[in-house]
């Protein structure tokens, strides 16, 4: 399994690829987008808050980056699903003998590796236009990975429910900005007080977010970046996102294939 799962990550790389290049210009109008607008957002913050100094915009910057990432991968299945459906090629798709749940994870995994690049050289421009200072660590590669895997389930998880629904782009794009404020994408939430504590727990991404920044900007001498706690939490959230995602994708594509949704569009 582990090996069709690289070949078929390999494939997919180079398809994604491929269809990334041909569509090169939207992609560096989508970055040189951001390399306008987010210094703007600095700014306004900035005039708004005298107190917004450079530690809250590499705070801003992380929790941008980082959500933009767990978007992109979030969205992957739905897209693919999506765009099968319309193209009436869905039900091809599943004709063929690899496995449903192994075919999107490895379009998946695709999609992150190469948005992987696109988020670090976003992030390393702006850092250059803003004047800001940081190091990665493996304490941040970590927490990011784990965000990563509760977006991967998500993703799952909003596939089962485009195999049913075919097209829920409208219900994504609002529940992405919703959770762009949840989240404290932008703007660090920590002063809500027991309201943050809550959207922690029960909004993915706020915790480790707010974990990265954390441990970016403020950690106090002689303390430990991360708490225990911490990581065990966003482990069990990463844990409790997977098994739904994998559970909503089997039960989606079990209703569509009864159903005889595949080649419907």
């Amino acid at each position: 399994m582990i090996v069709a799962l690289v070949t078929i990550f390999k494939a997919e790389t180079r398809r994604q690829f491929r269809q990334n290049w041909s569509y090169r210009f939207e992609m560096i109008g989508e970055v040189a987008l951001w390399l306008i607008a987010f210094p703007m957002m600095m700014l306004i913050f900035e005039s708004i808050a005298s107190s917004y100094d450079k530690p809250a915009q590499t705070a801003s910057l992380f929790g941008f980056l980082t959500w933009d990432l767990c978007l992109g991968v979030m969205v992957v299945t739905t897209r693919e699903i999506t765009q099968e459906s319309k193209q009436g090629t869905l039900e091809t798709v599943f004709l063929s003998p690899v496995d449903p749940l192994l075919l999107f994870s490895a379009r998946t995994g695709a999609a992150f590796t190469l948005r992987s690049v696109r988020s670090a050289l976003l992030g390393i421009l702006l850092a250059r236009i803003l004047g800001l200072h940081f190091q990665m660590t493996s304490v941040v590669l970590g927490l990011i990975g784990i965000m990563i895997g509760g977006a991967f389930g998500l993703s799952l998880l909003l596939g089962g429910i485009a195999f049913v629904h075919k097209e829920i782009g409208s219900v994504i794009g609002v529940v992405s900005l919703l959770a762009t404020l949840a989240t404290g994408a932008l703007v660090p939430l920590n002063s809500l007080g027991i309201l943050f504590l809550i959207l922690k727990l029960v909004v993915p991404f706020t915790w480790g977010i707010d974990a990265i920044r954390f441990t970016i900007i403020g950690v106090p001498p002689g303390q430990p970046t991360v708490e225990n706690l911490t990581w065990l939490g966003l482990i069990l959230q990463m844990a409790i996102l997977l098994t739904l995602g994998v559970v909503m994708f089997k039960r989606g594509y079990e209703q569509a294939r009864k159903r005889n949704l595949l080649g419907s569009y």
